[in-house]
């Protein structure tokens, strides 16, 4: 996806969290490292800080978890 295409989707609130649910459900398969990957891009592009960028995949785990939870 382009830097375009992933503000039109993920600005969308409902589509951020179904990303964390995502995230989250991915939590302990092959597919946790690519996922948290694939947040932690969205973050940035969407205008979170950059530091979001430096997360490992346990702080990007919890940060969904808490996305999830709050949703």
């Amino acid at each position: 996806m382009t830097t375009e295409q992933i503000q039109a989707r993920y600005s969308n609130r409902y589509e951020y969290y179904k990303l964390c649910c995502d995230v989250s459900q991915a939590r302990e398969t092959e597919h946790e490292a690519n996922a948290c990957l694939v947040l932690r891009k969205v973050m940035v592009v969407i205008g979170y800080p950059s530091e979001t960028a430096t997360w490992n995949d346990e702080r990007t785990m919890m940060y969904a978890d808490n996305i999830v939870c709050m949703g």
